[in-house]
């Protein structure tokens, strides 16, 4: 998923009617170093809540990738006021990128703001199509290729292995005291969010 969005709350504000609202958008270029493809700063309102969802909603990325360390490390030394921060990926990064447990801007950033991750999966990551064959994959966000057997024990150990990243992302928020949310692309989000809300409530 090439951008990264971070919806951040400021935490300063005492009721509902006064929390500033601020959005930022990144992509990671594969030939150039990262960009911010949109940013609207903090404001009050019900006007400049919509507006963010209006530029969301035509946001298009014009590049792929997704760097989480770069994002983090620039909300790290850009908030300055302790805030919500809302991170919106679907955490899956290049091989070669450094893991978000290996991150100590994200312990860092964990341990002054309260950070939410929310976690797209696609069902087509999660499990392979049916058939038999082999399977040619291409990244949506590289020049990677990768050629893929269909057999039940390629299925078994793809299976494993999606959930073994899925146990680790929940078991480093845990540790970390973040709440966070697994959504999966296309289907109802509503009751799942609302969930969230309700639990942070009782914290």
């Amino acid at each position: 998923m090439s951008p990264l969005v971070y919806p951040l709350a400021d935490r300063s504000c005492q009721s509902d009617r006064q929390v500033k609202i601020a959005c930022r958008s990144w992509v990671q270029r594969w030939s150039a170093a990262l960009t911010v493809e949109a940013y609207e700063s903090p404001r009050k309102g019900p006007a400049h809540v919509w507006r963010i969802v209006e530029r969301l909603y035509h946001l298009r990325d014009t590049e792929h990738g997704t760097n989480c360390e770069t994002a983090i490390q620039f909300l790290r030394s850009h908030l300055r006021r302790t805030a919500i921060v809302f991170l919106l990926s679907d955490f899956v990064v290049d091989s070669e990128a450094t893991p978000l447990t290996d991150l100590p801007d994200f312990k860092a950033l964990a341990r002054k703001h309260d950070v939410v991750p929310i976690v797209f999966e696609d069902a087509l990551e999660r499990s392979l199509p049916k058939g038999r064959g082999l399977l040619r994959l291409r990244s949506a966000e590289g020049p990677h290729e990768l050629l893929l057997s269909l057999s039940s024990k390629q299925r078994t150990r793809f299976e494993a292995l999606v959930e073994h990243r899925k146990t680790a992302l929940r078991d480093l928020f845990f540790s970390l005291g973040m709440d966070s949310l697994f959504l999966p692309v296309g289907e109802p989000f509503l009751d799942p969010l609302m969930t969230l809300v309700e639990r942070r409530k009782k914290r």
